[in-house]
């Protein structure tokens, strides 16, 4: 079990949060995007109760408009990594949606974008499952049409991919979705406004 001590969050305090700003800042090493971890349950919570004065809520607006405020021109994003096969993280955007369009008085207090982080494609790559990668890709899909439907502003997309998910043994494969055949890094760029690529790997685990 993962020791609570070594996993906090950089925005639940005022010390926290203006940590995180003062990096941002780093003259010569400005930052323009954060990922923000930890905001799925604050704003499910609210979004079920449809009660924008809850504590939770609340600190996400105060850490949306502080960090606005405090780190010129950043977009701040709502990170989810569910990280299954069944792209879990589409579950969450109406969460964001809710909190722009109902919580958010102004463009300083909204969110501007989700980023994900599914991993769960390394498993289903390579296997033959024309099937499943196509569902898998329709679920990324749905990622993006539950951000479209927010009213007040554009809620941008961000996905994180694995530098070798367009190959199998080192060789480039195409699949087939929405009637196009290309690799699958290809479609997952087509479908998000943005990505990143992950370029590290972990060779083994030490457990102390």
């Amino acid at each position: 079990v993962a020791d609570p001590q070594c996993y906090t969050h950089t925005w639940d305090t005022p010390a926290r949060r203006q940590w995180l700003w003062d990096t941002a800042n780093r003259n010569g090493r400005e930052v323009s995007r954060l990922f923000i971890s930890g905001t799925k349950n604050p704003l499910k919570e609210g979004y079920e109760a449809n009660d924008c004065s809850l504590p939770g809520v609340q600190m996400v607006k105060d850490m949306v408009t502080e960090g606005h405020c405090k780190v010129p021109g950043v977009a701040l994003h709502a990170l989810f990594a569910d990280s299954d096969a069944a792209v879990s993280e589409q579950n969450h955007i109406p969460y964001v949606v809710w909190f722009n369009d109902v919580c958010a008085a102004s463009p300083a207090e909204r969110l501007d974008g989700i980023a994900i982080n599914n991993e769960a494609w390394k498993d289903i790559e390579c296997t033959g499952a024309d099937a499943t990668e196509s569902a898998y890709l329709d679920d990324l899909q749905a990622i993006v049409d539950a951000a479209e439907l927010q009213q007040n502003g554009r809620l941008a997309t961000h996905y994180s991919m694995g530098w070798h998910w367009g190959e199998c043994a080192g060789v480039p494969e195409d699949v087939t979705w929405q009637a196009a055949n290309k690799p699958a890094t290809e479609h997952m760029i087509d479908i998000f406004d943005t990505v990143d690529v992950q370029v590290a790997h972990v060779l083994s685990l030490i457990h102390i």
